[in-house]
């Protein structure tokens, strides 16, 4: 699974994420104008265990999400029927995120 995510304002930054059952692991990787800035996998976290709070650590790290958001969607997640129910579009964009990926983590 590859989850690919713009930032929302810097139009040269971009994560990709996901999980590799077989391999690495959680893994995410961030590029600005197409160089690495930041890779995250089972092998390069600490005693090669990546973990999906390690994936959404890179991503609040570089500000694709920002804690209050992510905080906020894992609030409402479990109370909404739809994500587009949820009002603040970065709340639901932080919500969508944090469903993909518990989606991979169950397939």
């Amino acid at each position: 699974m590859r989850l690919v995510i713009a930032h929302p304002t810097d139009d040269a930054l971009v994560a990709a994420c996901g999980l590799n059952h077989t391999r690495i692991g959680w893994w995410a990787e961030v590029r600005r104008a197409g160089r690495r800035v930041e890779e995250y996998d089972g092998l390069t976290a600490p005693r090669g265990e990546s973990t999906l709070q390690g994936v959404i650590d890179v991503l609040v790290r570089h500000r694709f999400l920002s804690e209050d958001d992510l905080s906020e969607a894992l609030r409402l997640l479990p109370a909404v029927d739809c994500i587009e129910d949820i009002e603040d579009a970065d709340v639901r964009r932080a919500a969508a995120v944090v469903a993909r990926l518990k989606r991979a983590a169950a397939d």
